[in-house]
């Protein structure tokens, strides 16, 4: 992870070293869209509509995803303090999987010590992790609530992938623009070319 970081980093700073903006008004498009995307079409003289209603609309869904799974999860712990008499409040990810799994405290804790002996990992007579489900239904009931409020937050983490896409897109789509608007005299073209750092670079070339 740490290496894929670096030469993250690295490739951009790169790019930005043989690449000068002041010259390359494609370049120029191209690191506005990227930065915010829209912004490069303008530059170019080209439409920037397309790309900003994406970009509202990704973050709009992006914000909604995230209220409906903060409602939901504060709705299967209230739901589980009321059914089971847990609380919930700064408990790790563990107990809650934990109670929505076993009847009770005691339950979880025989299966455990059966299962792993004195190395088991118990919640032992410690009141604050004490539970007991007043029905089989209402542990289902809960497992379903939990499992709604992280599909949401997982949907809203997928959106993220959505406006990275929407940036690349509309970067090389400024970039492309930007030759376009001038009547074909200066042709741009964005390619990959190796470089002494032993990484790829992205440099914009112009024709004659």
């Amino acid at each position: 992870m740490f290496e894929r970081s670096y030469l993250l980093i690295a490739a951009i700073l790169t790019i930005f070293s043989v690449t000068d903006l002041r010259a390359k008004s494609a370049a120029g498009s191209f690191w506005r869209s990227l930065f915010l995307p829209g912004w490069g079409q303008h530059y170019a003289n080209a439409s920037p509509s397309r790309f900003l209603w994406a970009e509202a609309i990704l973050w709009g869904g992006r914000w909604g995803l995230n209220q409906r799974a903060d409602y939901r999860n504060d709705l299967f712990r209230s739901f589980a303090r009321v059914h089971s008499g847990a609380e919930l409040e700064k408990k790790p990810r563990e107990f809650l999987d934990d109670i929505g799994f076993y009847e009770s405290r005691s339950l979880h804790d025989q299966y455990a010590l059966y299962e792993d002996g004195p190395s088991a990992k118990i919640y032992g007579i410690d009141s604050t992790y004490e539970w007991r489900w007043d029905s089989e239904a209402s542990r289902n009931k809960y497992r379903t609530l939990r499992n709604e409020s992280r599909h949401s937050r997982r949907q809203a983490l997928y959106l993220v992938g959505g406006l990275v896409a929407n940036r690349i897109v509309s970067a090389i789509h400024a970039a492309h623009s930007y030759g376009k608007t001038r009547g074909n005299t200066d042709k741009f073209s964005l390619v990959l070319m190796p470089s002494r750092f032993k990484i790829m670079e992205l440099a914009v070339v112009k024709r004659f």
